[in-house]
């Protein structure tokens, strides 16, 4: 996982640099400004989606202080700034920061480019706790990360329906804010507010006693419906169980799902009318493989 993060990292710092260079390529006949604004949200709406599944808790590293008379505010600000310390949040200053400086400076002024970056940095927080909040309030709730993935599915229906574009949204947003920066300052707001709640959550649910009293309960799970199929049911209804009980084995297959979802961008009437039996086909071939490689990726060490 940390060299997939040090190449990510490495991209963005490529992608940064050569941003007045793709973005023309890639919003042909587009102003430059323009097409910089509409992708902001539309990276941050992805950085949601990556973090829901791969950025992970700060929480092991506070087990053993928690005996000691070490005030929970204390702990509380050590795992908000160790929470700080993750790639998600590095890779926005790497790719919006450079053209900042190099454009949006000369096009709005100082004061403007000020505010564009408290904006990203702003956002990048909010993503960074309100991740942090959904994951440990699913802990004792699993719906809340039900809760994550359906505000995924509700944007990406707005966006594929065409009822909001979050790209003409991001630009209008930041147009606003380059011609009015104090309006940047509303994204700090929503940061502090989520930095706030995620920190009344701690505080209330820090020891381990007070969290394992809300997560002991007794599960007894039978697939009955498996059972006629004799030893092979019983296997197979081991397997779902070992699954279900396992976080980051739920996690594949959840994301296996939603993968699913990829049909609404392949098999269109125009490509079916075609009759272009290779591309969905391919599509086909996607949208469920995904989830075998998915799990395929953890399976021979579960054994």
């Amino acid at each position: 996982m940390g060299f997939f993060m040090l190449y990510f990292l490495a991209v963005a710092v490529g992608v940064g640099l050569g941003m007045t260079v793709f973005l023309p390529k890639i919003f042909k006949g587009v102003d430059i400004i323009t097409s910089f604004n509409g992708i902001i949200l539309y990276y941050f709406a992805l950085d949601f989606v990556m973090r829901l599944q791969l950025q992970e808790l700060p929480t092991l590293s506070i087990i053993p202080y928690l005996h000691l008379k070490v005030p929970k505010s204390k702990i509380i600000g050590f795992l908000n700034i160790k929470a700080l310390f993750s790639a998600f949040n590095l890779w926005p200053i790497l790719l919006f920061f450079p053209f900042i400086f190099m454009e949006i400076a000369d096009e709005y002024g100082a004061f403007a480019v000020l505010m564009y970056i408290i904006s990203i940095l702003s956002i990048t927080l909010f993503n960074n706790y309100l991740i942090l909040y959904i994951k440990r309030k699913s802990i004792t709730n699993v719906y809340y990360t039900l809760v994550g993935f359906v505000i995924i599915a509700i944007f990406a229906a707005f966006e594929y329906f065409k009822l909001i574009s979050l790209i003409s949204t991001s630009d209008f947003v930041f147009r606003a804010i380059g011609e009015r920066p104090y309006l940047g300052f509303g994204f700090t707001i929503a940061a502090l507010a989520i930095f706030k709640l995620n920190s009344t959550f701690l505080y209330n649910n820090l020891y381990v006693e007070e969290l394992g009293a809300k997560q002991e309960k007794k599960v007894s799970t039978d697939y009955a419906f498996l059972n006629r199929f004799g030893k092979v049911g019983e296997l197979a209804a081991l397997e779902l169980k070992l699954i279900l009980r396992h976080k980051r084995s739920r996690s594949s297959i959840i994301l296996g799902f939603f993968f699913l979802l990829y049909g609404f961008m392949f098999y269109r009437e125009k490509l079916i009318n075609s009759d272009s039996f290779g591309t969905m086909m391919f599509a086909g071939i996607f949208m469920t493989g995904v989830s075998i490689i998915i799990y395929g990726q953890f399976m021979f060490a579960w054994q």
